[in-house]
Formats: C-alpha cells, structure tokens, sequence
C-alpha cells in the first residue's frame, strides 16, 4: 500500500511540475487528477489517471488494472458525483455520470483500441468495467463586478487572474491562527464537529484541532491544502482537509455544529454569497454556529482598496434569507498587509444560529 501510495504522489508531483505531462507508464497519454471526498472516510483523495476526451466531457476508466473490484474512485464518486479535477494547469468542476450500454461499450473500445492494455484489463476480469464521463459544470459567473480569482493559481505562485502579478507568499498567511478565530475558541463559541470553510494553508483550522476539535478545512484549492495537510502533520493533529466548492458543499449534509468562516464570504459574489449561505445550512446539524468575518463597506474603496467589500444589509439579508439568526455583528479593525504596506483594515465580526422549523 505504502509503494503504490508512494508511485501515486511521485506522478501527481511530477504532473504539476510539468503542465499535466508524466512519464514511465503514462508517456504521452493525456492525464488528469481526480480529487474525491472518501466515501466513508470523509478523506480527501488526489487519483492520477488517463481519460479520454469526448467533446467537452473527460472519461475515465475503472480498470483497477483488471481487478475484481471496482476502484475506491469509483465509489467516491457514485457518493458525491460533484468534483473538481485537474487537466494541464486547469482547475475544472464537474459532474460525474456512469456510461451506460452501447455507448459504455463503444467508448471502452475506442479507448482499448488506443491503449491495449485497457482490452487486457478487461480480459482480467469477469466485472464489466465502469465508464465514467465527467462533464464541467461550468461553475457560477461573477455577476457583481469582482474580478475573477483562479486561487489554486494564486497558491503555485503564479498570476491568479488577467492583469493580476504573481504573488509569492498570500498576505493572509500568517502561519498562525487568525486573532478573530482565538478569539471565538477562547470565548467558548466553537463547540462540536467544526468546518473551517475556506481553510486555505490550514492556519486556523490546526489551531482549533490542536484544541482539542474535531475539525474539517474545505478548500477550493488542491494547492493549499497540500501545505495545510503537511502543517497539520508536523504539529501532530489529525486535520480531515478536503477540496471542495463553499457554494454547493456536496456530501455534507447534517455533518458540522461550528462553521468557521475567516475571510471567505467576501470573496464571492452575490449569487455565490447565497449559495454559499444556504449550503452551510444544509451542511450544518440544529443548534449549529456560524462564525464569520469579512471585509467591510466601511474600508476606503477605489484603486487603493480593491478589495471586495460587504455591507450590514447585505450580511443580513443573505443569512436571514437562508435559514440564519445573527445574534452578533460588530465592526472591527485591524492592521494588515495586503499589499506589502501597512494598513488598517475594516472588519464585520459575525455570529449566527442556525433557524430550524418549530
């Protein structure tokens, strides 16, 4: 198990650095990397794996390299069939659908046809194996003038959107704990299965483990959370790091009591922000807690502020509409770098209760 999780890791390393190409077993064929969420383990999973392209969908294939038995991947993905994978340097969110008869059959053999070895893997087993199209989904459009941010790009270094220079450290990352999130753990607000949405490199989310919580960091990039599984590693706690989307949360449902939010929200727009607002609901038990903070209206806007920036009626309408009590929203101030130069920056902090029917 080690050796082929080892093999696994030296492909995917090997598929980042080179723009999706891998030598040895998979010289020249075009490769993608599927993340799933464990089916039962609630763990992430990185698989490097050959597709077929067919129009806009990617297909892959559950060979299992002609086992018996259909691959963990598969059954990750008939658990939460909304993923995201990996092609070249892209980023894609997709659905995955099972191929089914005729066309299941006529897309293995023109994939056989192209590489043998899927015909031997086949012939290996009495299983029919499975075809999987995974089709973008496209995801949701910025619609209230925010520029778009690609912040896996953001997190290799590398320009995260037109216009936008390379960034080499995130001034975000403090590699400690944000002051608001001490601050609600040592007030006793954090209580329960706890999310840390948005968790980037996992500053907050270790800090909370380390305190005993049960926690889970969902991010939207694959980058980031490498450093965050690495720094939860080296301080010895058990941190469940996961890719995912905070406008849909897929696969959880009913999972978390404590919801904490550090920067998150103000980078949506505003279909995302309702979104995002109602999939925590969802995601969350009864008597669960959201914990938020975001930039405020109140920061200077213009070219020396482009940052986004959310107002009282805004928070108030989103929650409330989605299921949300806000039971404290206070302004606060703190100084940061954003830019490499010193500034004070306004704040919402946020708590809400989850509404539930009488």
């Amino acid at each position: 198990m080690s050796d082929g999780n080892d093999f696994n890791q030296r492909n995917i390393a090997e598929f980042r650095a080179n723009h999706g190409r891998v030598g040895g077993p998979f010289e020249g064929a075009p490769i993608v990397l599927l993340h799933t969420v464990g089916a039962r383990s609630g763990t992430p999973r990185t698989n490097i794996m050959m597709y077929l392209a067919d129009g806009e969908r990617y297909l892959v294939f559950a060979s299992n390299q002609g086992a018996d038995y259909n691959p963990d991947w598969y059954w990750n993905l008939k658990a939460n069939p909304d993923v995201r994978i990996e092609v070249g340097d892209d980023i894609v969110d997709v659905h995955a659908t099972e191929l089914q008869g005729v066309e299941r059959d006529d897309k293995y053999a023109l994939q056989a046809e192209k590489y043998p070895g899927f015909a031997e893997y086949q012939r290996m087993t009495s299983r029919t194996i499975p075809v999987v199209a995974l089709t973008p989904t496209g995801g949701s459009e910025d619609s209230s003038g925010l520029q778009r941010v690609d912040y896996d790009a953001l997190y290799r270094g590398e320009s995260p959107g037109e216009g936008m220079p390379p960034i080499t450290t995130p001034p975000w990352d403090t590699k400690a704990p944000n002051e608001n999130v001490i601050g609600w753990q040592t007030s006793g607000l954090v209580h329960g299965d706890v999310l840390d949405i948005g968790c980037g490199l996992g500053g907050n989310a270790v800090y909370l483990a380390k305190n005993g919580h049960k926690v889970s960091g969902l991010d939207i990039s694959p980058t980031a959370l490498i450093t965050a599984q690495r720094r939860a590693k080296d301080e010895g706690v058990d941190v469940k790091f996961a890719v995912a989307d905070s406008t849909k949360l897929d696969g959880y449902t009913d999972a978390f009591d404590t919801v904490i939010d550090s920067g998150m929200f103000h980078c949506l727009d505003d279909n995302g922000k309702r979104s995002y607002a109602a999939a925590v609901h969802r995601a969350t038990r009864p008597g669960a807690t959201l914990l938020l903070s975001c930039f405020s209206d109140a920061n200077p806007v213009g070219e020396e502020w482009p940052r986004p920036a959310v107002s009282e009626g805004t928070l108030r309408d989103v929650l409330n509409g989605a299921g949300w009590d806000i039971t404290s929203l206070e302004p606060a101030t703190v100084r940061g770098a954003p830019d490499g130069a010193q500034v004070e920056m306004a704040l919402w902090y946020l708590r809400a209760q989850r509404r539930d029917p009488d």
